[in-house]
């Protein structure tokens, strides 16, 4: 699908994204790492808990199912 990734509105919508990843930046609005990372309910939505994902008697984030 070479062709699809090279079209102009494939070009055009990666240009927008990078542009307001980049205006998000400049505001100070950064991604959240969360993989790996204590769960936050202050920071992280919940879909699933998987038993024996502790560490320290946290519940740690084991999968992302949309980056935030």
């Amino acid at each position: 699908n070479s062709a699809e990734s090279k079209s102009p509105l494939t070009e055009g919508v990666k240009m927008v994204r990078k542009n307001l990843s980049a205006a998000l930046e400049a505001e100070g609005v950064r991604r959240i790492e969360a993989l790996g990372k204590p769960f936050d309910p202050a920071l992280h939505e919940a879909v699933d808990k998987v038993l024996g994902k502790r560490s320290g008697g946290e519940d740690i984030v084991v999968e992302e199912i949309r980056k935030g």
